[in-house]
């Protein structure tokens, strides 16, 4: 997971289910699907915060 400043991350998590339940999941992943939720997670934060600035 990228690293998120307490805030950030509790914000994050706020606004979305999802890092709970990615990192419950992460632990039977292969290395190649760790890395697609990974690159799915970076665009749905990048999606939220262009949200965000608008």
């Amino acid at each position: 997971m990228e690293k998120y400043s307490k805030k950030e991350s509790q914000e994050f998590i706020g606004t979305s289910p999802q890092p709970t339940i990615v990192a419950e999941r992460e632990m039977g992943l292969t290395p190649e699907e760790k890395k697609l939720l990974k690159e799915s997670m970076r665009r749905h934060d990048k999606a939220l915060r262009m949200l965000a600035n608008m």
